[in-house]
């Protein structure tokens, strides 16, 4: 694909995208990651609701930390009752969708509709580009296994019970930033990243 076409699409969100306070790299392959989940769920036609997108993301940050022992964005993830999560995307679901796309021109990348039971759906919208180019092989992998692990625990309580099993969330105090580097199980490698980031 033509690089100065993917740079024209993404310079046509830049108020979405700085919302997140992430590098661009990193902010469209939460976009990439995302439009892949939907992509898969539809095919399923699994129906996608807030806290299944919200876990996945979550999912996908802590996985990657443990498997790769990096990070995957850098999007900062809370502590919460019932597990991470996602801050700045779940802010964004809430309120800057809402309030803030309906007076500019940008493509938003969802479709919300509240449901009777008072749960947010959740839906891709395809006018919404996204791009492989900025996911590696593994990144790829990676995102179909938490995709598939959504499916497999599908509601609430599964979902929580499995998030809660990850060394970050118990050690984090509720309210408050979990450390993903408690998932790296390599003193060395843990060291480094503590190194490079503080």
């Amino acid at each position: 694909m033509n690089v100065e076409y993917i740079k024209e699409v993404i310079s046509k969100r830049k108020k979405i995208n700085s919302f997140f306070e992430l590098d661009t790299e990193d902010i469209e392959k939460i976009w990439f990651a995302s439009n892949r989940f939907f992509d898969i769920s539809k095919q399923r036609k699994f129906t996608i609701y807030k806290t299944h997108f919200l876990k996945f993301i979550s999912i996908l940050e802590i996985e990657y930390m443990k498997q790769a022992g990096n990070y995957f964005t850098s999007q900062k993830m809370i502590r919460m009752e019932n597990g991470p999560v996602p801050s700045k995307m779940k802010d964004f679901i809430d309120y800057f969708f809402l309030e803030q796309l309906s007076s500019n021109n940008e493509i938003s990348p969802f479709k919300i509709s509240n449901k009777t039971n008072g749960k947010k759906q959740l839906e891709w919208n395809e006018e919404f580009e996204t791009f492989k180019i900025f996911s590696s092989e593994f990144e790829l992998n990676l995102i179909e296994w938490c995709t598939n692990k959504i499916f497999e625990l599908n509601n609430s309580k599964k979902l929580s019970d499995f998030t809660h099993k990850y060394k970050s969330w118990i050690n984090a105090v509720d309210g408050k930033e979990m450390n993903l580097l408690d998932e790296i199980d390599d003193k060395e490698r843990r060291f480094d990243m503590e190194i490079i980031y503080g």
